[in-house]
């Protein structure tokens, strides 16, 4: 008897299919998370661009970053309403997250902080980000799981 029975056959290739698919599973979950952790990133770098041009007056405005969906803006402007369209700086957001809390965060002329403490939270699946800006201007990101 030379070569492998039918059955060898078919529980190798079972094999072979159930870690391809487990690694595809674990593989698509890396990347969602590394997506909620770049879209962190991303909108906290922003905030952290508009404080810095509030702060120093550019282009003699008060500065912010709204998030809609699927993509952030920054903006030159009391409001996202009232900005100066022409300075609008619009990222992308990935689709699969779900974002909670204060959408609009505005840093008045001249200041390091915005009116009043927000709070901003980016979530996927169980995984949850805060990102909190303070009365005094201090940005915190919190990353944390939730419990199902």
């Amino acid at each position: 008897q030379n070569g492998f029975t039918l059955l060898e056959t078919i529980v190798v290739v079972a094999l072979i299919l159930l870690l391809a698919l487990t690694g595809y599973v674990a593989t698509f979950s890396i990347l969602r998370w590394q997506s909620l952790l770049n879209d962190t990133n991303l909108l906290t770098s922003q905030i952290v661009l508009a404080q810095i041009e509030s702060f120093s007056s550019v282009n003699d405005a008060s500065h912010g970053v709204i998030i809609l969906p699927q993509q952030m803006v920054r903006f030159v402007g009391d409001s996202y309403a009232l900005r100066q369209s022409a300075f609008d700086v619009s990222l992308p957001l990935s689709s699969w997250l779900t974002i909670s809390g204060d959408r609009e965060i505005v840093f008045p002329k001249g200041r390091l902080s915005p009116d009043s403490a927000t709070n901003t939270t980016l979530e996927l699946g169980i995984r949850t980000h805060i990102i909190t800006i303070s009365s005094y201007g201090v940005i915190e990101v919190t990353k944390g799981i939730t419990e199902p």
